[in-house]
């Protein structure tokens, strides 16, 4: 299973120091996945913000993936 990927769409990747930001809006939902890495733990945090900009009432679900690695 792999995310949604939309050839009309745009993807947009932000980079900085000990972060990552990721946008995109399609059917008129906004999204920003905001990732790091805690400095005093093995800790990645995402920060998912979701806006409805289309003037429809809209039901959202939303699911998470997790792919266990151990390694150093």
């Amino acid at each position: 299973i792999s995310p949604i990927r939309l050839s009309h769409a745009t993807y947009t990747a932000h980079h900085g120091q000990g972060y990552s930001r990721f946008e995109t809006q399609t059917y008129g939902i906004f999204s920003e996945l905001k990732q790091f890495v805690l400095i005093d733990q093995p800790v990645k945090v995402s920060c998912l913000r979701l806006e409805n900009r289309s003037p429809k009432i809209r039901k959202l679900t939303l699911s998470s993936y997790v792919e266990w690695v151990l390694g150093f």
